[in-house]
């Protein structure tokens, strides 16, 4: 068994908040603020790496694809937003 703020974690129900919250572990919980590799169930990212902390107890979202935290290079965003007839600015 972990702690995350000291408050008992255990192993199964770790994974069933993080697949709660949208990510599906691939590997075993290890602590609070390890980076668990997870692969998302909205979009197909896979290899992704949230933290229990991150996902779970501070609501960030476990994906940065999906949740619009993921950098892109200025020519792919500039081409996203002129095939959906956006303005780039």
């Amino acid at each position: 068994m972990q702690y995350c703020a000291r408050v008992a974690v255990r192993p199964e129900r770790a994974a069933f908040e993080m697949i709660r919250h949208g990510v599906e572990p691939l590997e075993p919980y290890q602590t609070a603020t390890t980076p668990w590799l997870c692969k998302c169930l909205a979009c197909p990212a896979v290899d992704i790496t949230p933290t229990y902390a991150n996902v779970v107890l501070t609501g960030q979202g476990g994906c940065d694809h999906c949740g619009g935290r993921k950098r892109v290079p200025e020519a792919q965003a500039v081409s996203e937003m002129l095939a959906v007839r956006g303005t780039p600015a």
